[in-house]
Order: C-alpha cells, then structure tokens, then sequence
C-alpha cells in the first residue's frame, strides 16, 4: 500500500520517510507497512505495522521511520569531501528479533568519480544476531577492489537497546567502560583502545572499535 503513496517513501528497504507538504500542518498521517516500526527521531518508540498513524510533525521535524532489524550508516555533515578524512564510520543498529539475524554491506569509494562503476570500491559486510542472553556483531575484513579505505579511524556503533549491556567483548577481550563525552572526544585522533558506555535517556549502547582492517567480532551481554 505504501508503494503508492506520493506523500511517502521508502529509503532502501530500512528506512520511511513520510514529509510534511502541507502548509501549516502539524500532524501527518503515516502507513506503517507490516513489521515493526522505530521512530527515527527519538529512537525508542516503536510501533506496530499494517496500520495508519497520526504522527506530530512540527516544523522543524520530518517523520522517518526505522524497521525493526535495520543496520543505518551514518557520517558527520561536512561542507566538502574529506573535509575530516578521519571520521569515523557510525553505524546505528536497530537489533533484529530473538533468534534472527540481519545482514548489511557498506560499500565505499572517493565519493568524487566514477570509479565505483569500474567496481573501484570497498565492501565491508556487517552481520548483527539476536540470541537469548546477547547481541553479537561482526564486521567482516574489508573487501577492497582498487579502492583503500581510510587508514587510522574508528567505528562507532550505536545500539539501539531497551537495558544497559552487563558487559562488552571485542575480539575475546573485555573492553572498560569511558564516558561518552570523552569517547566522542578521541573519535578522530586515538586509533588504539575500544571503549564503551550507556546512554540511559536515549536507550543506546556506544561501542568505539579501532578499524584494524581484519574481521571484528562484538559481544554484548544483556
């Protein structure tokens, strides 16, 4: 049904976007396709699909949801191409159901040429599953096909949670708990220790991973 909707869309198969057109509204009427829906904006309410919904949609809010299961990409704004070369790769995860598992390929090039049609890019595949007592993720090795990705960066994954992890493992090693001010302080300038912490308000686990370009392999107990 959403499909044929001008006032909706859908971005790739994780996200709807549903924009305010008229004049002066401040609610909007969105379909929730079937499945699970996050609201993107303040990520913790969920809603159920195969319905109609009324959504407040202010100003200076567009409504966009998330599918329950969805693994977003996510970079800081920059006024030009490798204005901060050293960004990390932010990843928001919306874990999938109990037992199921979910599965996204990042794929990077220059971001300048066409290059990425001569299959001049990199891959790199990010698995997330859903057991009983934890979430596991795993970053696969990059796949680089005449492209390199940047050297001396970090992953940020945002887990999108209901409780606190009791502890994280990276690569069978426990990692310390740092506050996120300071984790987001050393984001582009330290590539050597991974840390984590809670945000209670916003329900999201923060891990910070050096990218040491081989496979990575997360733990996070519940």
């Amino acid at each position: 049904e959403s499909l044929n909707m001008a006032s909706q869309f859908m971005f790739g198969k994780e996200l709807l976007v549903a924009p305010v057109t008229e004049k002066g509204a401040e609610t909007k009427k969105v379909y929730l396709p079937e499945g699970k829906w996050i609201d993107f904006n303040d990520g913790i309410t969920v809603y159920h699909g195969n319905q109609w919904i009324s959504y407040k949609a202010p100003l200076n809010t567009i409504p966009i949801f998330v599918k329950e299961g969805s693994i977003i990409p996510m970079m800081p704004v920059m006024q030009y191409i490798n204005q901060s070369p050293n960004h990390p790769v932010e990843l928001d995860i919306y874990a999938p159901r109990e037992n199921k598992s979910i599965k996204f390929d990042l794929y990077e090039d220059d971001g300048e040429s066409n290059n990425y049609k001569k299959n001049m890019f990199c891959k790199t595949t990010i698995h997330c599953l859903t057991a009983q007592t934890l979430w596991k993720i795993n970053i696969n090795k990059h796949e680089e096909n005449e492209y390199k990705s940047v050297r001396n960066r970090n992953w940020l994954l945002k887990i999108h949670v209901i409780n606190k992890p009791s502890n994280i493992i990276v690569n069978n090693k426990n990692i310390s708990r740092l506050k996120l001010q300071n984790i987001t302080n050393s984001l582009t300038s330290e590539f050597q220790k991974s840390n984590w912490d809670w945000d209670e308000k916003s329900k999201i686990c923060y891990i910070k991973i050096p990218d040491i370009y081989q496979s990575i392999e997360i733990v996070t107990s519940k």
